[in-house]
């Protein structure tokens, strides 16, 4: 793989701000890549430094489509080393791995979950990251074990506070399925793995026989409580088309034996979708779209009860087409980011809301082709780091975007030199 190189962007593409110079440092928009196609997907920030997780292709390697990578930066973006995690290659497979997720202990370990298509064999891959020395990491393969599946797919990981961590997604199986879905019937996967990397358990829980369940996010409450954020497809009555399969918000809380506690979905005309699950002082607040039409998609912002129950629901975005990324929640309000559908492209999103769900201000970061926002993190002082994709044309990146508590990029004033 080619050395990475990172980009100061002194004239920001912007959907409103085309010619507008910025200052170096203090806030920033820098880029990771090769010559090829990479996507950044993740990141976790400590005192000293940014670690990035993404992927890139695998250009010139016809048994490698795609690989996780990971990029460490000091704390102004500036790389500082980049690793491909190949660990458990062979030769002679053909081998696609998509990231999805970094997180760090409480013991200060570090694990990576990945998404690995193997010679047709779909699993996930778990690696504990020595950061002293990547290439000397070790892995294990994720394969459930509960029931007999032939695909899976992992969406979140978060650590708990046992000093382990969890992980959700879907597996595919074929006890109920059903001729009218195609590939039915997915179920929402959720294992629970100590700091060692060793399972101690696994619950594959679908809604209800014949509908398709998807865990996309999860994250731990009081006494050890986990909280399952996802979409389940239903079969509804609908007055004027007849039956329709409509995906539906579903949010599942399980005790500290993953047992369900309760099993909540919600009940909408139009197709919803979970997307993100946030604890901030024992208060589960969730993420999600609303598809009104082929044209026009909205993000959902909920607050939820004790019983799974929203208290509110606010729709927002901009025009067009919406589409959510991730959601931190801070004293001062709840930060969002994805993209949305403006000049004929996506540009990554910024949108800053209130606990209650009133919007607040969004700011737009646009480059040549349909870029996202995957990750936010807003740090103590208040600015505010975004990991995304950008494209060029032929070519993608690791987006890097650091800006003030507002979204601002810090201006170049009139007096400077350019």
């Amino acid at each position: 793989m080619k050395r990475y190189f990172y980009l100061i962007l002194f004239f920001c593409l912007t959907a409103c701000e085309t010619e507008t110079a910025y200052e170096k440092g203090e806030t920033f928009i820098k880029f990771f890549g090769t010559d090829g196609m990479e996507e950044g997907v993740d990141f976790f920030v400590d005192n000293e430094g940014i670690y990035l997780l993404g992927n890139t292709d695998n250009s010139g390697n016809s048994d490698l489509n795609s690989s996780a990578v990971l990029i460490y930066t000091d704390l102004d973006g500036n790389e500082i080393w980049s690793e491909v995690l190949k660990l458990g290659h062979e030769d002679g497979k053909e081998i696609t791995d998509k990231a999805v997720g970094i997180t760090k202990l409480n013991n200060g370990e570090v694990v990576v979950l990945i998404n690995r298509t193997e010679d047709g064999i779909e699993k996930g891959i778990l690696i504990n990251v020595d950061l002293n020395a990547p290439s000397a990491s070790n892995y294990v393969e994720i394969i459930p074990t509960v029931e007999v599946v032939n695909k899976v797919n992992f969406n979140d990981i978060q650590s708990t506070s046992d000093n382990g961590f969890i992980i959700i997604g879907e597996v595919r199986n074929f006890e109920n399925p059903d001729s009218n879905i195609n590939d039915s019937d997915w179920d929402m996967i959720y294992i629970k793995y100590d700091q060692s990397l060793n399972k101690t358990l696994e619950r594959i829980r679908g809604f209800g026989n014949n509908s398709d369940d998807f865990g996309n996010s999860v994250v731990e409450g009081p006494n050890q409580n986990y909280y399952l954020f996802g979409s389940v497809t239903v079969e509804k009555e609908n007055p004027d088309t007849g039956t329709e399969f409509i995906s539906d918000v579903r949010t599942v809380r399980v005790n500290s034996l993953l047992d369900i506690v309760w099993d909540k979905k919600s009940s909408s005309s139009l197709n919803e979708y979970g997307s993100k699950i946030v604890n901030y002082t024992n208060v589960r607040y969730v993420l999600g779209e609303q598809k009104v039409s082929e044209q026009n998609t909205n993000l959902i912002f909920s607050e939820l009860n004790e019983n799974g129950d929203p208290l509110f629901v606010r729709d927002f975005g901009h025009a067009d087409i919406n589409r959510a990324g991730d959601m931190v929640i801070t004293p001062d309000g709840c930060f969002i980011t994805g993209a949305a559908y403006e000049n004929n492209n996506y540009n990554i999103v910024i949108w800053k809301v209130s606990h209650e769900g009133d919007k607040l201000w969004s700011k737009s970061f646009g480059f040549e082709g349909e870029d996202f926002g995957s990750k936010i993190f807003v740090q103590s002082d208040g600015s505010i780091l975004v990991i995304g994709t950008a494209n060029f044309g032929s070519l993608s990146k690791f987006c890097l975007i650091k800006t003030d508590k507002s979204g601002n990029l810090s201006i170049i004033s009139e007096e400077k030199e350019m």
